[in-house]
């Protein structure tokens, strides 16, 4: 059902050439600020010609793009932006609902640290997660929207390049400052100590998230929530120091706990306790919870068959139906 202001976009067409998870993704995003992402009558299985309309944004992913033929192809059709993500020719080659697409995830992450960063210590391993080619998504959509505002204020042209090396610093930023300030080994976990971030399962086999940070009142309002005011003063634990410096063994005391009582019980007595925290659900669970449909999450082209991403943000009151351009209730 249409409703509400049409999204920013809606007036902007786009071109997607390669067969990549990185294009497909694009589409996502662009498409979620109401661009009409057009067929490519190059690309075999596209849905159809492209009309006599140019497109506003050309999009060309993969090796085969020559920086002359973009600056030729650019300046020859005035208003346009084009932007140009350079795959490398040994990126591997995956398949989504029978189609073979390209990733650049498996070899960019582990060459820029990112398989590091988010393994477990002493555990490296490859990353299961489209990290890489989301980060290089965004990144180019990113590019996308500020070409389009440098050819509405007059410019002939715009052409935006990248590829996923640069990208991916996007979003593991983190993890590399903190190995440069610190000195740390980066990993999944590094940041837990440092947070005071808790994860235990409860009694229900659910799990309940704590995160005390540095306040030492949501030390002391912990130590008494769970029974145990022996831990607020014990050496070991006394200042917040002391705790990431013990972090291991203080996550043991506290999950010791949490598993005595079920994760609605630890809700109640920490909500009153005043401490910071959140049931831990699996991606089956967030789909399913209450809040997840209060603030207008539920997509049935997205949840829970996965094909394409959600649309957090509303237009007018609206929010763009996935792959359609079209705002929706």
């Amino acid at each position: 059902m249409t409703t509400g202001s049409p999204p920013p976009l809606a007036d902007v067409s786009a071109v997607i050439t390669g067969e990549s998870r990185v294009g497909r993704l694009m589409a996502e995003i662009l498409t979620g600020l109401g661009v009409r992402v057009l067929a490519d009558e190059s690309q075999p299985g596209s849905a159809g010609p492209l009309g006599s309309a140019a497109p506003d944004l050309v999009i060309t992913i993969g090796p085969d793009v020559a920086e002359r033929r973009d600056e030729n192809s650019a300046a020859a059709h005035r208003g346009q932006v084009h932007v140009h993500v350079d795959l490398e020719p040994d990126d591997y080659q995956i398949y989504v609902n029978g189609r073979r697409e390209s990733s650049g995830d498996a070899l960019t992450t582990s060459h820029y640290g990112a398989v590091l960063g988010f393994s477990d210590p002493g555990d490296p391993r490859p990353l299961g997660l489209p990290l890489s080619d989301f980060a290089t998504a965004l990144s180019a959509a990113m590019g996308a929207v500020a070409g389009l505002i440098t050819v509405r204020k007059g410019a002939p042209a715009s052409i935006v390049r990248l590829n996923p090396a640069t990208a991916l610093p996007l979003l593991t930023v983190d993890g590399i400052t903190q190995a440069m300030a610190d000195g740390d080994v980066v990993s999944r976990t590094t940041r837990h100590p440092h947070a005071l971030l808790f994860v235990s399962r409860c009694a229900c086999g659910s799990g309940m998230t704590i995160q005390l940070s540095s306040s030492a009142r949501f030390w002391r309002n912990l130590t008494e929530a769970l029974g145990r005011p022996d831990l607020a003063d014990a050496p070991e634990y006394r200042g917040y120091h002391d705790r990431v410096r013990n972090y291991e063994r203080l996550l043991t005391e506290i999950q010791s706990e949490l598993a005595t009582r079920t994760a609605a019980d630890w809700h109640e007595i920490l909500k009153r306790a005043d401490i910071p925290h959140a049931p831990y659900l699996t991606p089956s669970q967030t789909v399913r919870h209450p809040q997840f449909e209060a603030i207008g999450l539920i997509d049935p082209v997205c949840v829970p068959q996965g094909t394409g991403l959600l649309r957090p943000l509303r237009f007018g009151g609206a929010r763009v139906s996935s792959g359609t351009g079209v705002a929706a209730r």
